[in-house]
């Protein structure tokens, strides 16, 4: 399964390097073109009127690190022909020299007779890689890419003091989490494995000779997870599910971590705890050992329900009731007496 897409930085100016290729004599003629988009090479020169590298090169375009004799500088061309920089180190007039020129994610570093600061660093525009080849008279020509799918990172023969994850608040790697093997870093997968998938990582690998950065993707597929239900009231628990029973080392909301207990695959945040946070929308993410999963928490406040209360028995309406129709009563037997009255006295 892949989980990274890798990207390379490396340095191995000072160490013998792979590859040799044969002595370049003559200006701008080479007997091998070596093209790549991330490399290291060095070579020796003789001091002369233009020494160095073109690298880059394609129809006709190319970037080249020119040592003049000249003016005794190093400088780094662009395609158009233009002083990108020039070196704060000049040549030492007539005495030969080396030059290491390192190419990695569009980033050039030249370094001036084997030492452990680059004389020029520069970010590259327009750079996808091309031809490499040397100018003037060189010797002992090496070049090696560093594109490979060996490893995360080349450190040639340098030491590993530590590793550094950037881009989680620059924080440090046990020795268990990354391994060195003939020159190449590797991250573990299982370390690569807590992070939050589809995502790109930048490390930095701190070595003997300086630090050096480099890029993983994560692309592995995680665990998923959903709450139990679509809105959680204060005053309630609540418990999410996870795809698959994997250990959860830490629980947080919008990036604040709380308590929790994990059962198998529920993992339960008490009403006491929710008590704590404010009504309305949250981040809660799970911090597991296959990924980072993230869910929505929409918690509200407790809905009150109150007994309905009965209302005061009341005999007003009757006694209304009695008084209409003893009323009807007493006029029909009034009007009664009345007509039997009236017909007597005729």
């Amino acid at each position: 399964m892949a989980f990274k897409k890798l990207a390379f930085l490396s340095l191995a100016c000072a160490l013998p390097m792979l590859a040799p290729m044969q002595t370049m004599q003559a200006a701008y003629a080479y007997d091998e073109v070596n093209t790549a988009e991330n490399f290291v090479c060095s070579a020796n020169f003789e001091y002369s009127a233009n020494s160095g590298f073109v690298f880059g090169k394609s129809n006709d375009k190319y970037f080249s690190v020119v040592a003049s004799g000249t003016d005794k500088t190093i400088a780094l061309i662009g395609k158009d022909n233009q002083i990108l920089k020039t070196s704060v180190q000049e040549l030492t007039e007539n005495e030969n020299f080396s030059l290491c020129l390192v190419v990695n994610e569009n980033t050039a570093k030249v370094y001036l007779n084997k030492s452990s600061a680059a004389v020029i660093t520069y970010v590259l525009d327009d750079y996808d890689g091309g031809d490499f080849y040397t100018i003037g008279n060189s010797s002992n020509v090496e070049y090696f890419e560093t594109d490979t799918l060996d490893g995360d990172l080349f450190v040639g023969g340098y030491s590993v003091s530590k590793v550094i994850n950037v881009t989680e608040n620059y924080s440090l790697l046990g020795t268990t989490q990354y391994t060195v093997d003939k020159g190449l870093l590797t991250i573990s997968q299982e370390y690569l494995k807590t992070l939050e998938s589809d995502k790109t990582y930048t490390f930095r690998a701190v070595t003997s000779l300086t630090d050096l950065s480099f890029n993983i993707e994560n692309d592995f597929v995680g665990v998923n997870a959903n709450f139990t239900v679509d809105k959680v009231f204060h005053g309630n628990d609540a418990f999410i599910e996870i795809s698959e029973n994997v250990a959860v080392s830490k629980v947080t909301v919008d990036t604040k971590e709380i308590e929790f207990t994990q059962t198998d695959k529920r993992i339960k945040i008490s009403k006491e705890v929710l008590d704590t946070i404010e009504s309305g929308e949250h981040k809660v993410k799970l911090y597991t050992v296959k990924g980072r999963p993230e869910v929505k928490l929409s918690l509200t406040d407790e809905v009150e329900t109150f007994p309905e209360i009965p209302a005061e028995v009341s005999h007003f309406f009757f006694w209304v009731d009695i008084i209409i129709f003893a009323g009807l009563i007493l006029s029909y037997v009034g009007y009664s007496a009345y007509k039997k009255m009236k017909e007597d006295r005729r």
